[in-house]
């Protein structure tokens, strides 16, 4: 599991594992916003692709995140990449 932090209350997490993970964030020096949002590029299988042929089988998906704090738990999915957005 590797979490990257990005300026402007953005964060990277990359999940090469086979199984979801839960990871415990905590967040210093910064006040932090109580929602966000999460886009997440996912799949079953770490071998698979987008192709012409199959243009949808990775795509991502965002989604709304709440409860956000300095210290929070978020669970990110199995072979997934996360690019997690608060405020």
């Amino acid at each position: 599991m590797t979490i990257t932090a990005r300026p402007f209350g953005r964060g990277r997490a990359k999940r090469p594992g086979s199984v979801a993970e839960a990871v415990a964030v905590n967040v210093s020096g910064a006040t932090i916003p109580t929602t966000g949002s999460a886009t997440v590029l996912t799949s079953t299988r770490p071998t698979d692709t987008t192709t012409i042929s199959n243009p949808a089988n990775i795509v991502p998906i965002t989604s709304s995140v709440t409860g956000l704090d300095p210290s929070f738990t978020r669970t990110f999915h199995a072979y997934s990449v996360t690019v997690l957005t608060l405020g």
